[in-house]
């Protein structure tokens, strides 16, 4: 008896497209579909399995969109319908200037799966933080409003396919310490600080409020013009002692030369790393310091241990005494006796924690060693700069970046004048 003759066609779930794919007719390749129709043959009274399996723009075969259907030899025409590749969602987190939460943000992007724009909201947590989950890539901006901040609206931000992506909402604090909880820094007799510098009287000021060392004068209507002219933010904190800064981007791109070839034919990405510094106007050992602390909020976190901490941070000191004491005994004499000092080392030295915490003291990085040069604060931090002004102000953004020295320039007179900080930074944008 004859055969039935179907034919098969492969579209989109989406579209109603046709979908080119690899067809198997009862579990045998058969051939590759494109936008004609193929001739299945069914014998008669029996049924046929086709399977179609779509072929990605590389080649290779997606069976994880498969779509099966079974002909019989009453069909004449037969549809096979293959669900769509969706790309993985994106995730994003914005985090506020100095962990600040209560901050509104909204969020508008490209047009979601049902071709609505997208548009949400939300407040960022008590770590300063918002994330939006199951974005699809694309082009977006955030605005973003809290009462000690003037209001940031429009910040474009793009989003690839997965990615997980981070950024920090470049708010600007507003003047007035009431309207973000905070108080002016007090000097020993009580009387207001001033806060024309960032950080005036540092030595000498006392905070009121552990959560705001500083009051910073950096308002659109009280603009600070730098020696170079351009705005550079650290987090939220102006820079208004900034004198220069330099940066250069290179980018490595690696020869690839194919055998015996004398001239390079093709190229393949190699590392990237900024490089630069900042030259600011010398006003205290603190200035660099302080704005870092600002920046994380770093030393409010540390400057409540728990009574766990406390127990062992005396402890590593007892044992540091203890350690010097036996080495001046037996400096002073060969034959001391220093059976009590061991029985005391041997007691203290059962601790990992205290041993652990002895080794930092003598490092000098124990909690009651702090170094006070900013280079040694292990803070990554963004830098944006700000360059031009109304229509043709454009922005750069330095991310990422650590500290990795720190240089003095004293004049004929013995003052220092100028800090200068080199870093390094993850990328520029």
């Amino acid at each position: 008896m004859p055969n039935a003759s179907v034919n098969v066609n492969v579209i989109s779930a989406s579209t109603g497209q046709p979908v080119q794919s690899a067809i198997y007719v009862n579990g045998s390749y058969t051939s590759n579909l494109g936008a004609a129709s193929l001739a299945v043959q069914v014998p008669q009274g029996q049924t046929t399995e086709v399977k179609a399996v779509p072929i990605n723009s590389d080649g290779s075969k997606d069976n994880s969109r498969a779509a099966t259907r079974i002909l019989s030899d009453q069909d004449s025409n037969a549809t096979i319908t293959v669900p769509d590749s969706l790309p993985s969602p994106a995730t994003l987190t914005l985090e506020a200037p100095a962990n600040s939460s209560g901050v509104s943000v909204s969020l508008a992007g490209p047009p979601d799966s049902n071709g609505n724009p997208i548009s949400q909201q939300g407040t960022t947590d008590d770590n300063g933080q918002l994330t939006f989950a199951n974005l699809p890539a694309g082009d977006y901006t955030y605005s973003a409003s809290h009462p000690a901040y003037q209001d940031l609206s429009q910040q474009p931000i793009s989003l690839a396919a997965g990615q997980t992506a981070t950024a920090g909402m470049p708010m600007v604090a507003k003047t007035s310490p009431q309207a973000i909880g905070g108080s002016l820094p007090v000097s020993d007799n009580g009387a207001n600080a001033s806060s024309n510098t960032a950080l005036a009287g540092l030595a000498d000021a006392q905070s009121q409020d552990a959560a705001f060392d500083q009051v910073y004068s950096n308002t659109s209507w009280d603009t600070y013009f730098t020696s170079a002219q351009c705005r550079v933010y650290i987090g939220d904190l102006f820079i208004d002692e900034l004198q220069a800064i330099q940066y250069s981007a290179p980018n490595n791109i690696i020869p690839v030369h194919g055998y015996a070839s004398r001239f390079a034919d093709a190229w393949a990405d190699g590392k990237s790393l900024i490089q630069g510094q900042l030259i600011l106007n010398y006003v205290s050992e603190t200035y660099m310091y302080t704005v870092l602390a600002n920046y994380r909020r770093f030393l409010v976190s540390q400057s409540v241990p728990s009574a766990a901490a406390d127990a062992t941070s005396q402890s590593a000191q007892q044992l540091g005494n203890a350690l010097k004491a036996r080495k001046y005994l037996l400096a002073s004499s060969e034959d001391a006796d220093t059976t009590a000092i061991d029985s005391t080392i041997q007691t203290l030295v059962q601790d990992p924690a205290t041993v652990q915490q002895h080794k930092q003291n003598q490092q000098g990085r124990g909690p009651g060693s702090i170094y006070i040069n900013a280079i040694y604060q292990p803070i990554a931090f963004d830098i944006r700069v700000e360059i031009g002004s109304g229509s043709s102000r454009t922005y750069r953004q330095l991310e990422k970046c650590r500290l990795t020295g720190n240089d003095q320039i004293i004049d004929q007179s013995g003052n220092v004048i100028a800090d200068v900080y080199s870093f390094l930074a993850r990328r520029l944008r």
